[in-house]
């Protein structure tokens, strides 16, 4: 094994939790992740489009989902990647404008030894 398996980066010649807590690395990826949240409900059925409620900050997103996120050395079920130390599991509640609650959604997100953030699996 090399150093970066081991969470070595060597771009920062530092180890990742000497560089990002675990709290830091959540918050970056709930980050990741409202930028990536989609802002229409469309359906296949034939029902009108309905805009979602796209969370204003890092503390309104916990406000709603206070027990969204937790660390992983496991991705999803047969994925693997070798520039991947752990997987963030993020699921949080999707509200329509109207505060209307549409249900949860979840997803795994890929980090490597620097902390750097990659796509999100479907939990």
């Amino acid at each position: 094994m090399n150093l970066q398996e081991h969470g070595f980066c060597v771009k920062k010649m530092a180890f990742l939790q000497d560089i990002y807590t675990e709290e830091q690395l959540i918050d970056k990826a709930i980050l990741f992740s409202m930028k990536r949240m989609p802002g229409t409900m469309h359906y296949s059925d034939g029902r009108a489009s309905e805009k979602l409620h796209i969370y204003s900050n890092l503390t309104e997103f916990k406000q709603f989902n206070p027990d969204c996120c937790q660390l992983s050395e496991k991705g999803p079920e047969n994925y693997t990647n070798p520039a991947y130390i752990g997987y963030i599991i993020v699921e949080y509640i999707i509200f329509y404008d109207n505060m209307r609650k549409e249900g949860t959604y979840g997803y795994y997100i890929a980090y490597d030894s620097c902390g750097n953030l990659y796509d999100r699996y479907i939990n």
